[in-house]
């Protein structure tokens, strides 16, 4: 870990899953997604305020916008897609795979698919496996 860096515990915050932690530099606060509960947490860096609220949708992941604003659904919104479908395009334009992560729902496949993205991650496709199950499903 890099010089000064403190890691801490967050106590009582109980998220059954989500992607990785997006750090806001506008703010100093993190953000998070609890994938099941579809809900959004903040964490105030310097003040350790721990907040979150409800989303609309499943969230599978928050990233963010260049206006600072943060992405965290693409279904419904169609400002969100935009970002999504540029940032699939410019993969492409660069030579690159693009993988989407976090693709929870079929709606989610079909846009990503709609986009011309072709590789694919998320609960909505398949649970962790262990490797008898990974076999199992390969071998069907």
């Amino acid at each position: 870990m890099g010089a000064g860096m403190e890691i801490h515990r967050l106590e009582g915050v109980h998220c059954a899953t989500g992607e990785s932690p997006t750090w806001n530099a506008a703010e100093g606060a993190w953000y998070w997604v609890d994938i099941p509960a579809r809900r959004v947490w903040r964490l105030d860096h310097a003040g350790g305020k721990l907040a979150h609220w409800e989303a609309p949708e499943m969230v599978a992941c928050v990233a963010g916008a260049l206006d600072g604003s943060l992405v965290a659904g693409m279904e419904s919104n169609a400002q969100q897609r935009m970002v999504v479908s540029a940032v699939v395009t410019l993969g492409r334009n660069l030579g690159k795979e693009v993988v989407a992560e976090g693709v929870e729902t079929p709606a989610q496949l079909q846009l990503l698919q709609e986009m011309a993205c072709s590789q694919f991650q998320g609960f909505g496709l398949s649970m962790p496996l262990d490797e008898d199950a990974l076999r199992q499903l390969l071998a069907d």
